[in-house]
Parts: C-alpha cells; structure tokens; sequence
C-alpha cells in the first residue's frame, strides 16, 4: 500500500524538484519531508473533491442516508453504505468522494452564519463506536471549519471505513440540528442543503 501511495505521490513529489529513484546521500530530510507534505495535500484534495455528477451523487448518498438515519431506518442507512466502493461505479461516487464532498460541506455550513449554528449543535446519529468516535472527531474539526484539513490525521486514527461513516454522520447530525432549529422536517432541509 505504501508503495502505491509513494507511485501516486511520485509525479507530485518531481514537480516539487524532487527524484523519488534518484535521492542524494546527502539530501535535505527537511525539504523531502516539506514536498511530501504538499504533494500529499495535492493528492488528498485531487482523490478527495469530485467534481460534475461525481459531487452531485456524493451529496445525493448524504442526503439519502441524512434522511434514513433521521427517520429510524439504520437498516436502510445501513444498505446505502454498503454500497459505496472504494472506486467510482459508473455514475456511483468512491467512498473518498463521499468523504470529501462531505467534510467540504461541514466546513462551508460552518463558515455560513445561518448554519454555523447547527455545526456548533450537530450530534451525530447512533452507530458504532469507531464511526461515532470519528464522527465526533470530524464535528470538533468542523466548528473550526477545519474539517477537510484534517483528512490527515482522520487515517492516521481510522480505517478508510470508519471515516466514511463518521463523515456520513456528521452530516446527518448537522442537518438534523438545523432542521429542529427551524422546526421544520429533516427532509426538507436535507434536500436543500445537500443538492447543487
């Protein structure tokens, strides 16, 4: 897996001046560590932030699991889960566009004095314990709107899985703080503050 990331990193890391086959006995850790760094955030926000029907479809699974997991049916959230790969199928998002469109959303609704609000009182839904603890990880990033920089430090602390739920249940604890401070029907918001 390392070895993988290093290929993907590799064009990156040489338009940064640096030759992954090619490394001095006497190069600049420093430096390496500083390219690896931007090349790893260029990577993160290419993987992570899809763009056209990809974004819209991220944001329909949000919304479909927002509205499941508002109305009881863990079953049913459970199922829409299950059905994200971890590459895009056909017109289907990958588990990291799903992930990013919705880390980009938490971080845009906290910078939105309307929304910010609800960042601030979003809990998220039940589930399982990673998924929870991430998704309290996630909130916590999101009420600085710091949410997708942490990215990071989210796999570093949990599995690829764990994140995905996490991120599905912060979005849906959110949209379901703003729907009872409107006192309106989570469906209702959730179809307006997650479709372009």
């Amino acid at each position: 897996m390392a070895a993988e990331m290093m290929r993907e990193l590799a064009p990156l890391l040489a338009e940064e001046g640096i030759d992954l086959h090619d490394l001095e006995t006497d190069v600049d850790l420093d430096a390496v560590n500083t390219a690896l760094a931007r090349a790893t955030q260029r990577r993160n926000l290419e993987v992570f932030t899809p763009v056209g029907e990809m974004r819209a479809m991220a944001l329909t699974v949000h919304r479909l699991v927002t509205e499941a997991l508002a109305e009881g049916s863990a079953d049913l959230a459970r199922v829409l889960i299950d059905g994200i790969h971890p590459d895009p199928v056909g017109s289907l998002p990958s588990v990291a566009h799903v992930i990013g469109v919705g880390l980009g959303v938490l971080d845009r609704w906290q910078r939105d004095a309307t929304l910010g609000s609800a960042v601030a009182r979003a809990q998220p839904p039940a589930w399982e314990a990673d998924a929870m603890r991430a998704a309290r990880d996630i909130l916590r990033a999101a009420r600085e709107a710091r949410a997708f920089d942490q990215l990071e430090n989210l796999h570093r602390r949990y599995g690829g899985h764990a994140i995905l739920e996490g991120t599905l249940l912060a979005v849906a604890g959110t949209v379901i703080a703003q729907a009872a401070l409107e006192g309106t029907r989570v469906r209702e918001i959730a179809g307006s503050l997650l479709s372009e």
